[in-house]
């Protein structure tokens, strides 16, 4: 399997090839080509690292609440509390199986989770980065007013979330509550 220092290691490499036949990359391609290069291979390395950082730093604490909820209920079960537990159970040879079956499909689980995360964010980070690398290049001077049609565009949709978000909760203050009961659970006045 490869690991994470392989991968920034070829990308390490990579980046250095890319330096040291500058030369080369400059009279294929131009200078203005050879520096968007580089910069892209620099911030290529720095999302896969920041990526790789975030989901394992989710993914820690993501094992940390399995293992407490895991304490919780062995704990309910020491003290006889089995209300968490299915009401009906399967045999008891296949319960065996299911338990032994388990641990490999969480281990497998979070690995997977891992990779989703991190590859979801490594695209995100690329594809902020690709934006604020390449879009002043591609709108030049006309970048501003591109953003304030975009921003513009969004306005009357999140105002209308806003607006709705609002009335609903005057409604629910003032409309649908029963005044008549003091109990802070649901109190819908049926009327």
């Amino acid at each position: 399997m490869v690991g994470v220092g392989q991968i920034v290691g070829l990308l390490l490499n990579l980046r250095t090839f890319v330096v040291a036949n500058k030369l080369v990359y400059i009279i294929s391609s131009g200078p203005e080509v050879y520096q968007l290069l580089v910069k892209f291979l620099n911030i290529l390395i720095v999302s896969f690292l920041v990526s790789i950082l975030v989901s394992a730093i989710y993914m820690y604490f993501q094992m940390y609440r399995m293992l407490v909820s895991h304490r919780n209920h062995v704990i309910k079960l020491i003290k006889g509390d089995r209300r968490f537990l299915p009401n009906s159970l399967s045999d008891p040879h296949i319960m065996v199986g299911m338990s032994l079956r388990f641990a490999g499909y969480q281990v497998a689980y979070f690995i997977w989770g891992f990779l989703l995360v991190a590859f979801v964010l490594l695209v995100t980070t690329l594809f902020i980065s690709a934006l604020v690398l390449f879009l002043p290049l591609v709108f030049e001077d006309d970048l501003e007013d591109e953003f304030a049609k975009v921003a513009l565009a969004f306005v009357p949709t999140v105002g209308m979330a806003i607006l709705v978000f609002v009335v609903q909760q005057i409604l629910a203050r003032f409309v649908f509550k029963d005044r008549s009961m003091v109990s802070k659970v649901v109190n819908v006045h049926n009327r």
